[in-house]
């Protein structure tokens, strides 16, 4: 083997350790939080919350775009939150199809006069409405501008300290509100709350309840289950117990209202406001010197559909990373800088030399590697050893994820649970090569200016 190839052998092994040995130390801190979360809950007094006139009453904002296959059943799930007081906004985006209808007709919406103050500028607002049925839930009709500029919309109308953003294509546990409820009522430093999804794929709702919980059919879905799991339990409970969250999702997310505010509310110049949010929040406060906490709650919160098809997760993750190169490059400045704390140290050289140019770096190395096995220029043991940090540790990271979840929170039947460790096994060959390709072209069209935001057919809830 001569220098050059020991060199990018060298680059590569440690690139993959560096990564995966972060994802282990990320998991052993999401267990230690998922395992006080469970303490927290078992002796959290929820049904005194649930009654308590000191707990923070929320704004629950839910933006629409030609959202008629699921929006109603998400409603409902928002208004049957076990919460003392709570508001639920719907904010129609300029639908062409029959969302606003539906919800015009299913919660008996009448136009009102409605006077509140202007803090973030938005498209033109036709009307805001008040339902008949339902006390608590306003709505919002305005010309289209974005997910970004619907949700400012729903904060200036918000008449309440702290936000919650969903999509209308999620469902809320009952209890979800409470959980986040318990964060803001005793630490008045929690700025924002980022709370687990669920696929929701397979479930069976009515009216917003969920009737029956179950995996999803086909590959693509499940595949994203222990994904999900291990993004979120076994990766953002970990950055959450450092205090560098760098993502609360757009699925589920609250906010402190004051601060979003002050900051213009969310950006309508990247794709997905959610992480640029979270990002720009970080940098904010920091240069403020102020004291602040941006968490993450691991506790089934949100069911969300996903896409079901190769087609649509390709499309899908394409466009997020795009967003992630567009907020690495708009936030350079935090790269390995002290000033931002942990977030400036870790956090962001994390987003960066794995998120944004992981995809690239991770392709260049299966493709040289496999060149220099097939030419004889590495041996085999050396060619296992690549495999064992690049394939071995992420189906660890994967299964920890499956048995945090499974240990935790119980949310799947026990005996789908060799099915989970099956896909977690098998992830990261073939499902994850495929994710990359997208990501890599993700890179592709941040560099060339791509800023299109291709819709994925969904199939709503049963």
């Amino acid at each position: 083997m001569n220098a050059t190839i020991l060199v990018f052998f060298i680059i590569f092994i440690i690139y993959f350790f560096s990564l995966n040995f972060l994802y282990i130390g990320l998991t052993i801190l999401a267990f230690y939080g998922s395992s006080r979360e469970v303490y927290t809950r078992k002796y959290t007094p929820y049904n005194i919350i649930a009654k308590s006139t000191l707990t923070p009453p929320i704004s629950i904002i839910i933006p629409a775009f030609n959202e008629e296959l699921d929006v109603v059943n998400s409603l409902y799930s928002a208004l049957n939150s076990k919460y003392p007081e709570f508001e639920v906004i719907f904010v129609n985006d300029g639908s062409t199809d029959e969302t606003f209808s539906l919800v015009k007709k299913e919660f008996g919406l009448h136009i009102e006069d409605v006077f509140y103050k202007l803090d973030i500028s938005t498209e033109q607002i036709k009307g805001v409405y008040t339902s008949k049925k339902y006390p608590n839930l306003k709505a919002i009709d305005k010309v289209n501008g974005g997910k970004a500029d619907a949700l400012n919309a729903g904060i200036n109308l918000a008449g309440y300290h702290f936000i919650v953003n969903t999509d209308a294509d999620s469902i809320f546990d009952e209890e979800g509100l409470l959980r986040i409820g318990r964060l803001i009522s005793v630490d008045p430093t929690v700025v924002g709350v980022g709370g687990q999804l669920r696929i929701g794929n397979g479930l069976q709702v009515e009216k917003g309840k969920v009737i029956k919980k179950k995996l999803p059919r086909g590959l693509v879905p499940n595949f994203q289950v222990v994904e999900y799991l291990g993004s979120f339990l076994g990766n953002r409970t970990g950055w959450s117990e450092i205090n560098s969250v760098l993502v609360l999702s757009g699925a589920f997310g609250l906010w402190n209202k004051q601060k979003l505010v002050e900051m213009g509310g969310y950006s309508r110049k990247t794709t997905h406001e959610d992480i640029e949010l979270t990002v720009r929040t970080h940098r904010e406060l920091k240069r403020k010197k102020e004291d602040y906490k941006i968490l993450f709650v691991a506790d089934p919160i949100v069911w969300t559909e996903v896409p079901s098809t190769w087609r649509g997760i390709f499309k899908q993750r394409r466009r997020w990373q795009r967003v992630v190169n567009e907020v690495a490059w708009k936030y350079k400045s935090m790269f390995f800088n002290p000033r931002y704390g942990t977030v400036g140290i870790i956090g962001m050289p994390y987003l960066v030399l794995f998120e944004a140019l992981g995809p690239i770096i991770e392709l260049a190395a299966y493709i040289i590697i496999i060149v220099l096995f097939s030419t004889g220029a590495i041996s085999v043991g050396l060619f296992l050893l690549f495999l064992l940090f690049s394939f071995g540790l992420t189906i660890v990271v994967r299964i920890a994820g499956v048995f945090i979840e499974q240990y935790s929170f119980r949310t799947f039947p026990l005996r789908q649970l060799p099915r989970l460790f099956l896909f977690a096994i098998f992830e990261s060959v073939g499902y994850h090569q495929f994710i990359l390709l997208a990501r890599v072209i993700g890179i592709l069209d941040f560099f060339t200016g791509r800023r299109s935001w291709e819709r994925i057919k969904r199939k709503g809830f049963k």
